[in-house]
């Protein structure tokens, strides 16, 4: 047998070009540029596990994620078909993953489960993300689905540092479990709905993909074929029995770009558009129907992926578009759109809640248009999007207060507290303070001071001198029960603020050390930020990032206002601080929650930006066991922001920084303090008089409300600033509403602030 070279080199050189334009299309078809979170979470596992060619790290081994491990435990199996299933993390009591984020905007929550026992597949319990319930009771063993194991990919949009996701067991005899988790962030154009058909903008929405099909396919489009780690399955299982239904398949090479820069290979990769299902042997009008099984009272987002990979030139393609019956789109011709064939587009369309007729099914149908020179309807790809409700909810009706309200109910079933033992501990605990005390005094101090591994920096008291001018009187720009507040600038050129404890002061210590314990721990852009702390012979300093703006009071009825607070600014102002007392609230940093027990307008500190970061944790105490409903506890705080029932009954809840809280908000609208000595008894009290004013016809809200907001804020937004303040200074705890309910109230006046304020610019 001989060879002929001219030809050897020929084929070579066509396999050298096959294989190079697969490595462009493979480059080509995926995102670029990596995501700016993407957290790969095995739940309970001791090892790395590589699931759909990405590597999950065991949940106690990422540096970025932290969870509750004190109520926690580990199931494994092996007899598991998949790794990633083989192990899961189980929780007694409500515990949370913390995810810091990189990225503000929309991202993909996965969550993975396979019930390794008995007990997991019949428990039940919800998952809260941030203010979204994602599920709602959800038990493995009732819900839907046809598989051995669950997978569920949500899509939130995250607008603070940290993403919270919440495992809340549903009665106190059931557990939480996850066997894996992934957090991928989007890029903002691929959830930027509305390109085509108008609707709402959706970041105070939650989303559930319920499908992502790829019409015409012969097999799924895996993860690794497409963007972010999506799947695509085949669509054959939803189709409508029909002799005229064809798959048409192409050359995904041949799938061009498109100019709306919003249609990319990260909204659908080409093997979707390369591929379609179409109508075969077209005589007369006739038309391809999928129908899927969706929730009632919910309202669905469809993405609809079109690509005109069957015609041979522009303007020979015309179809109609339904969805449960309601024409989306009449006579579409793609190419008046695309100006090509085999161009990609795209259609989102929101349904309204299911028909009555049909409330648990949801239908997509493509029809031939009756027009002679196109007769046939083409659909490439699918998804649809379950949207929240009005709760927030994804899954049920309950909200995220809900939710936290039936997993607070835990009540101790043994009385613990005997009185003999009680009066041992109160003697005991004195004792250790006075020994402290007496050592501090003396400057010979052994306090423990926690530094969560380093990220507090030591400063000595020379440097912290210098920075102050020696503290002195012109640096001095506040005062508190834990000493004088000094700001100053280190060698580096950054601002600082100071705390010097008041030797004589009996609260320093414990302030001082309170301060380090929870601000060591914790990172939110809505706390302020603890730089460091000196602490040499009797000298005690706190080291904080300095708020160019000061505190809230001051710029809301401050001495020397030039330029009052605007009505957004404020609603701006208060979402940060309730963000970051919810962040608090729901168990962070490695605690089972914080109670910061003095919110005030003057413990919210803005930068240059005017972003809220509550400050002064001097009397914060940790929350309540898993096992307890409150905190017993002296009174502690300020008065005209304290709880009521806090101080008749001496049981503090994070509910009491709720009631503090809602002191603020009524500080906001009125443009007053809480206390104002100076004015008529009945009105020296903000809460007594503004609740008295408006008790029974909230048209006498334009009588307390700022003067200097008159005409700058609307109707609508400050009505429900007044309903959410109101909620708050509920007299029992057990009708106030969670810090994630009072950010999602805020959120909901500035929009109806900002949704007027646009209606009028027309």
């Amino acid at each position: 047998m001989t060879f002929d070279r001219s030809k050897m080199r020929n084929l070579e050189f066509y396999y050298s070009l096959i294989l190079l334009l697969f490595i462009i299309h493979s480059s080509c078809s995926t995102s670029t540029d990596a995501p700016l979170d993407s957290y790969f979470i095995a739940c309970g596992s001791s090892n790395n596990i590589t699931h759909l060619h990405r590597t999950f790290v065991p949940d106690s081994q990422q540096p970025s994620v932290t969870f509750d491990s004190e109520h926690s435990d580990i199931i494994n199996s092996s007899r598991t078909f998949s790794p990633i299933y083989q192990s899961a993390r189980t929780f007694s009591t409500s515990a949370s993953y913390n995810f810091d984020m990189n990225h503000k905007g929309w991202h993909f929550v996965r969550l993975y489960f396979y019930p390794l026992s008995k007990t997991l597949a019949s428990a039940s319990f919800s998952v809260v993300a941030g203010s979204y319930v994602l599920l709602d009771r959800f038990s493995f063993n009732t819900s839907k689905h046809n598989s051995t194991y669950l997978f569920k990919e949500f899509v939130i949009y995250v607008s603070t540092d940290i993403l919270i996701l919440t495992f809340v067991p549903f009665r106190d005899s059931d557990v939480a479990f996850a066997n894996a988790i992934e957090v991928v962030s989007i890029p903002d154009k691929i959830f930027s709905f509305g390109h085509t058909l108008s609707f709402p903008k959706l970041k105070d929405t939650a989303l559930e993909t319920m499908y992502r099909l790829n019409m015409g396919g012969h097999s799924l489009v895996p993860s690794q074929n497409s963007t972010l780690f999506r799947v695509w399955e085949e669509d054959d299982k939803y189709l409508q029995p029909n002799p005229l239904a064809s798959n048409i398949s192409g050359n995904p090479f041949s799938i061009k770009s498109s100019s709306n820069d919003f249609v990319s290979s990260e909204v659908a990769p080409a093997d979707v558009y390369a591929t379609a299902k179409a109508l075969k042997n077209i005589l007369s009008k006739s038309n391809l129907t999928w129908v899927f099984p969706a929730s009632p009272n919910f309202k669905y987002i469809l993405r609809m992926h079109f690509c005109d990979i069957i015609s041979k030139s522009r303007n020979s393609l015309f179809f109609n578009v339904y969805v449960n019956s309601e024409v989306v789109m009449k006579n579409l011709n793609l190419s008046a759109f695309t100006y090509d064939i085999g161009v990609p587009y795209v259609i989102d369309y929101v349904t309204n809640n299911t028909s009555e007729e049909d409330s648990d099914n949801l239908s997509v149908t493509v029809e031939a248009g009756g027009l002679e020179q196109g007769l046939n309807a083409i659909l490439n790809g699918l998804e649809i999007l379950k949207m929240s409700n009005d709760v927030r909810n994804l899954d049920g009706l309950s909200s995220v207060d809900d939710i936290f309200s039936k997993s607070d109910r835990n009540i101790p079933r043994v009385a613990l507290i005997i009185s003999s033992c009680g009066m041992a501990a109160l003697l005991l605990f004195a004792c250790v303070i006075y020994y402290f005390y007496g050592r501090i005094r003396a400057g010979k101090s052994n306090i423990t001071l926690s530094n969560n591994e380093g990220r507090l920096r030591i400063f000595t008291f020379e440097e912290i001198q210098k920075a102050t001018n020696n503290f002195d009187k012109s640096y001095h720009v506040g005062n508190g029960g834990f000493g004088k507040v000094f700001m100053g600038q280190l060698k580096d050129g950054t601002m600082i603020a100071t705390k010097k404890a008041n030797p004589q002061s009996n609260q320093g210590i414990a302030e001082f050390q309170n301060e380090i314990k929870f601000l060591s721990k914790l990172r939110h852009q809505n706390l302020v930020s603890l730089l460091g702390y000196c602490y040499e012979d009797n000298q005690m300093v706190l080291v904080y990032a300095y708020m160019v703006n000061g505190s809230l009071d001051d710029l809301l009825y401050g001495k020397n206002v030039v330029v009052p607070l605007s009505w957004r600014q404020r609603l701006e102002i208060c979402i940060g601080a309730a963000t970051g007392l919810h962040y608090l609230h729901t168990g962070t940093g490695g605690c089972q929650s914080i109670i910061h027990r003095d919110v005030k307008a003057a413990n919210i500190l803005l930068d240059e930006n005017l972003v809220a970061k509550v400050s002064d944790f001097g009397i914060s105490r940790s929350g309540p066991s898993s096992d307890k409903s409150h905190v017993t506890t002296v009174v502690k705080g300020s008065f005209g922001y304290l709880d009521p029932e806090y101080f008749r009954t001496q049981r503090l809840t994070e509910k009491s920084d709720v009631y503090s809280f809602g002191i603020v908000l009524l500080e906001v609208l009125c443009g007053r303090p809480a206390l104002n000595r100076a004015l008529p008894v009945e009105a020296k009290n903000l809460a007594n008089w503004a609740l008295r004013k408006v008790e029974n016809d909230e048209s006498s809200l334009e009588e307390i409300i700022d003067a200097r907001l008159i005409g700058d804020a609307k109707r609508e937004s400050v009505k429900k600033v007044w309903e959410v303040a109101k909620m708050c200074l509920e007299g029992k705890r057990i009708k106030r509403p969670t810090m994630g309910y009072v950010m999602s109230g805020l959120q909901d006046a500035l929009h109806l602030h900002l949704h007027t304020e646009a209606l009028a610019s027309y």
